[in-house]
């Protein structure tokens, strides 16, 4: 067996003697060359338990129980031995690849780290390992690309530089806690298409950690269903499935009898959206509609003010956070400045596009003093009120269906000289964030041209589980989520 968990508990010191339990008593198997997938809600325990193989815990962490690795106990591990199987025997990717990534560094630097550290490899032999790496991952032109720093890479570069900093020694086993998550629905295929690839290619092992049934379902052979610390359910993916044990991993997987969809008319009706979509979206619901689910029509009077709300919250809290990126402790730096204030004028300039300038200004004149209370205090007010407007919603319905952009995609460059047209394009996917609620959003189709058409479900606070089941729902009686737009 190449690792085995065993009554492992994980507990977390919160100060004045109190202990939060966050894994209880889990123990499962992973077999040489095998995906095993740990599924489950938010807050189910599955992310504390992976990072527990290797302690990537805080250091307020107790952990009880067994860790082998192929019969050694990592629990028992010094922190040097511990450094030794980290990206050498196992490897991590993990979900939010920027945070992850070094933006000190260029992408060179990060992946030839290990190569040297673990391998023993020259400076000269691990950048040329670097380069077939990224080749190997799919990267465009990757001997230029070791010389890009992460900002100038889009997520789903990122991620793939992660895989390749993950595989650059060959691991036995690869933990893959969400790496899909961050990325938009083309880009998780893609990436899904190169684990699959890659562990089959590298006769590595997998511990694919998820709360999406639907990736679980692709990848895995093995399922683990976690909830609440606990264990709920095992075995192998067909298994679970067709015949699943748990009333959890049963609710996970049910359709949609009984919920009920709220339809807001201001999507709708008064939106301007695109008829196509329109078309595509009543198409789906009517899946759903079929499946079991009612249709009941809310309201969601606020909605008109959501674009100008997001554009003045998110670039003040912008304008703040980019701050950092002064070219003296974080980020690109201009190489032949004069004085401090030109390397911050120059790096600033040439470190930021066009449209991060724009948020940056937008935001701090919003948060000047003068116009604080007539913009940012306004804005945050009016988002009180569009929270309000879904509690009153959910009173009504269970989840919330939309489309998940008013229009199909445009062209590659078609709207960057007229950027309030791009922002309107989120204004079916700004209210939820604003008020802080879950959503998913999925294919349900094409425009005459072949552009996809997304389709969006909005849960209330903690109804994760509804949300994947109505998604999940229409991945099983549709098939577009297995279609490509065409790219001609």
């Amino acid at each position: 067996m190449l690792l085995s968990i065993q009554d492992l508990r994980v507990a977390f010191r919160m100060g004045k003697g109190v202990r939060a339990e966050a894994v209880k008593g889990v123990s499962f198997d992973i077999p040489e060359n095998t995906t095993v997938a740990l599924v489950g809600e938010s807050g189910s325990g599955k992310s504390v338990t992976a990072m527990s193989v290797l302690n990537l815990l805080p250091d307020n962490a107790e952990r009880q129980g067994r860790i082998l690795w192929q019969g050694r106990d990592l629990l028992q591990a010094s922190l040097t031995e511990l450094q030794a199987l980290r990206g050498k025997e196992i490897a991590c990717v993990f979900q939010d690849p920027m945070s992850s990534l070094n933006p000190v560094f260029d992408v060179g630097q990060q992946l030839t780290e290990p190569l040297m550290k673990h391998l023993g490899l020259s400076r000269r032999q691990a950048l040329a390992r670097a380069e077939e790496l990224l080749g190997e991952v799919g990267i465009p032109e990757p001997k230029r690309r070791l010389a890009s720093y992460p900002h100038e890479m889009s997520g789903g570069q990122q991620q793939r530089v992660m895989i390749a900093m993950a595989l650059s020694c060959e691991p036995r086993l690869l933990i893959a806690d969400e790496p899909t998550t961050a990325l938009d629905v083309t880009i998780q295929r893609q990436i899904l298409e190169l684990l699959g690839k890659l562990k089959t290619q590298h006769r590595m092992s997998v511990l694919f950690i998820s709360h999406d049934l639907g990736l679980v379902g692709e990848i895995a052979d093995q399922v683990v269903v976690m909830r609440n610390g606990i264990i709920r359910e095992q075995g192998p993916v067909a298994r679970i499935f067709e015949a699943p044990q748990d009333d959890y991993t049963r609710a996970l997987l049910r359709d949609v009898k009984g919920l009920r969809l709220g339809i807001p008319k201001e999507y709708f009706a008064q939106s301007g959206i695109d008829p196509e979509v329109e078309k595509a979206v009543g198409k789906a619901v009517r899946i759903l509609e079929r499946q079991g689910a009612t249709l009941t029509e809310i309201t969601l009077p606020h909605t008109q003010y959501a674009v100008a709300v997001y554009y003045l919250i998110a670039p003040a809290e912008a304008s703040s956070n980019l701050a950092r990126y002064d070219g003296v402790k974080y980020g690109y730096r201009h190489p032949h400045e004069t004085d401090l204030r030109e390397l911050y004028e120059i790096t600033r300039s040439e470190g930021f596009g066009a449209e991060v300038k724009r948020r940056i200004m937008l935001g701090t004149y919003a948060l000047s003093a003068g116009y604080y209370d007539a913009y940012y205090r306004k804005a945050s007010q009016v988002r009180t009120l569009i929270r309000q407007d879904f509690e009153e919603a959910f009173t009504s319905c269970d989840l919330i269906v939309t489309p998940t952009a008013p229009t199909p995609p445009f062209c590659l460059g078609e709207k960057l000289n007229n950027p309030l047209q791009m922002y309107l394009s989120d204004i079916f996917t700004i209210p939820a964030n604003l008020a802080g609620l879950p959503g998913i959003s999925l294919p349900c189709g094409f425009s005459a041209r072949g552009l996809p058409v997304g389709l969006q479900i909005i849960g209330n606070l903690f109804a994760e589980e509804k949300i994947i089941r109505g998604a999940y729902c229409l991945e099983q009686n549709s098939d577009w989520h297995f279609a490509k737009p065409s790219l001609a």
